[in-house]
């Protein structure tokens, strides 16, 4: 399955890596609630990062929930 969201506005997608709980978490802000994913990082299989000059960023991550 593949999903994808598009930031309309700053701060209504955000990615936090941490560390010491080993997890990516991304907060989504869709119509004044607040949504949350969290991915361990055993579960990322795959990451690519797509950084054009003077253009939005697009970060893929391809995840495996089998183990």
């Amino acid at each position: 399955m593949y999903e994808q969201w598009v930031s309309r506005y700053e701060g209504d997608l955000v990615a936090k890596c941490y560390f010491a709980k080993h997890k990516l978490v991304w907060e989504v802000l869709d119509g004044g609630l607040k949504s949350k994913i969290e991915i361990q990082w055993s579960d990322i299989c795959a990451m690519k990062v797509v950084s054009p000059e003077n253009e939005p960023g697009i970060l893929e991550i391809a995840v495996s929930f089998y183990r």
